[in-house]
């Protein structure tokens, strides 16, 4: 039984030393957190457009036509969604794909929503 204990103590000291190597970049993670935000800002209020009623209430708050302010809004969230490439590319280049062990989780699939939003990085992330 001390035998076992020890042993036990033993993974437990060897699995806290492998955490303890474990170094999140913070900033970076914050970065990503933040450009998350970004890369959702206007989707929300975009995909309110296709419930029936939900678009021409914001149309009418806005003056607007639905389609003229479907458009507006498209326009801001792609001008979003290339400066979000921009910045995911950087990381690529510095640090290649933000894993779990750069920026921890949920930042990690940042990334991956970025990409999936430009046709242009995906087709070359898929290569």
């Amino acid at each position: 039984m001390k035998k076992i204990i020890i042993s036990l103590l033993v993974l437990i000291l060897i699995s806290c030393t492998a955490f303890a190597q474990h170094k999140i970049n913070t900033a970076l993670k914050k970065q990503l957190d933040s450009v998350m935000l970004l890369d959702q800002k206007y989707r929300d209020t975009l995909s309110l457009f296709m419930t029936p009623g939900k678009g021409d209430s914001i149309a009418k708050k806005l003056s607007l036509k639905p389609w003229q302010a479907m458009n507006n809004y498209s326009a801001l969230q792609g001008d979003l969604d290339s400066l979000n490439v921009i910045f995911v590319e950087g990381i690529f280049k510095k640090y290649g794909y933000p894993g779990k062990t750069l920026v921890d989780t949920p930042a990690n699939e940042s990334a991956w929503y970025i990409i999936q939003h430009s046709k242009k990085f995906i087709s070359i992330c898929l290569l």
